[in-house]
């Protein structure tokens, strides 16, 4: 999940903004287990 950021981050440099979209439900144990380096990301 994080190379995924990091290759998004790096396909549009020219972009002002960083949204990242991500499943709230109960299954998604490895969006979960991404958020707090997505968060620290920089």
């Amino acid at each position: 999940m994080l190379a995924y950021h990091a290759a998004s981050l790096r396909a549009y440099l020219q972009s002002a903004y960083r949204v990242v979209l991500m499943h709230d439900a109960p299954d998604k144990a490895v969006t979960l287990a991404a958020l707090p380096s997505i968060i620290r990301y920089n």
